[in-house]
């Protein structure tokens, strides 16, 4: 929380405006720190932006065609997770490894003091005092009940207290819990069934295109931006012509006297 505040403070400094303008949008809806609920360090549209790449040629597909490539997708991405997740017979997932020893590189100059049953006070190599809870999983960096993963001064806290770092993760990071998520197959439909169960309906049915006028222009296909969002301008490379070395020309349209 403190790291939060000296940054944005720093934002204040250079640009106030910018300060005011993030406040008026609400720090619980871009910083993770003010968030209420349990975000596990993720504070992005990312896997919105990873769709809407994937569906660039589908999304001009009609609506069953659309919803059978997601299908598809996620059919064999499933398969795939499965597949890499049969020989790991570890507790974690492997990220959570590589943040867990990353944060125990760091605990090797920390100054760690017993305060009572399951706390302690951790000072790091600048200095600075945190108080850890153990049996609560808590630390005063809030990095602990944020991620849901031992902060550095909670590892140290730990193996004064001779208890087992991985104990203290959440089982949502365990490679079992990797597993259940996969766990379900996603199969393709049945196509004849369908056909027999809705043909005699379909024959008495009678379609009529909808009522509704068509807007002028082209239709849109590039996504609307989020708030704040810009739009990155693609830098073309200038042509620079190997004769005069001028800019905008090459050397068969070059008109320089030689």
């Amino acid at each position: 929380m403190s790291e939060f505040y000296s940054t944005f403070n720093e934002i204040k400094k250079v640009n106030p405006r910018c300060a005011d303008y993030l406040i008026d949008l609400g720090l619980g809806h871009w910083a993770r720190s003010h968030f209420p609920g349990a975000r596990y360090n993720i504070m992005t549209s990312n896997l919105a932006e990873s769709w809407n790449a994937v569906l660039r040629e589908a999304r001009e597909y009609p609506v069953v065609p659309l919803i059978e490539f997601i299908r598809s997708k996620l059919m064999s991405w499933f398969s795939k997770r499965r597949q890499s997740l049969e020989g790991n017979n570890a507790a974690l997932a492997p990220k959570v490894l590589e943040l867990l020893a990353a944060s125990f590189e760091l605990t090797g100059a920390f100054e760690v003091k017993k305060v009572d049953t399951g706390e302690y006070e951790v000072r790091d190599t600048s200095g600075v005092s945190f108080l850890v809870n153990l049996p609560e999983k808590s630390c005063t960096c809030y990095q602990f009940q944020m991620l849901r993963i031992p902060c550095s001064h909670a590892i140290a806290s730990a193996i004064q207290a001779g208890v087992n770092v991985e104990s203290m993760v959440a089982d949502v990071y365990s490679v079992a819990f990797m597993k259940s998520a996969y766990k379900g197959h996603i199969l393709p439909p049945k196509e004849y069934e369908i056909h027999s169960e809705l043909s005699s309906a379909m024959e008495a049915l009678y379609l009529q295109p909808p009522s509704t006028r068509r807007p002028p222009g082209r239709p849109r296909k590039q996504r609307f931006l989020s708030r704040g969002e810009v739009r990155m301008k693609i830098t073309r490379r200038k042509t620079v012509c190997s004769r005069c070395k001028g800019i905008g020309h090459n050397r068969a349209t070059c008109k320089q006297p030689i």
